[in-house]
């Protein structure tokens, strides 16, 4: 059908760099704060925080070449099941 299928292979690795206390319009959590490095350039590409409380992540920054996005909890709900 003609399509072209491309394959590329990241070489990443995922740190975790401690605990931080994050405040988003979520609430205030603490957070393990992993960072995400491109192996072969030595450069952060990806940072998130996660919190046992709200049991996801509740901050994201992912950095591209043109722009930085951040991502911020606004609300959850945890089951009681």
């Amino acid at each position: 059908d003609g399509r072209v299928i491309k394959k590329e292979v990241l070489n990443r690795i995922r740190k975790v760099e401690g605990i931080e206390e994050i405040t988003v319009p979520a609430g205030k959590f603490s957070s393990f704060k992993i960072v995400e490095y491109d192996e072969d350039r030595g450069e952060a590409v990806h940072t998130l925080w996660f919190s046992e409380k709200s049991k996801r992540q509740v901050k994201e920054i992912e950095y591209e070449e043109e722009a930085t996005y951040i991502y911020e909890l606004t609300s959850y709900l945890l089951s009681r099941a």
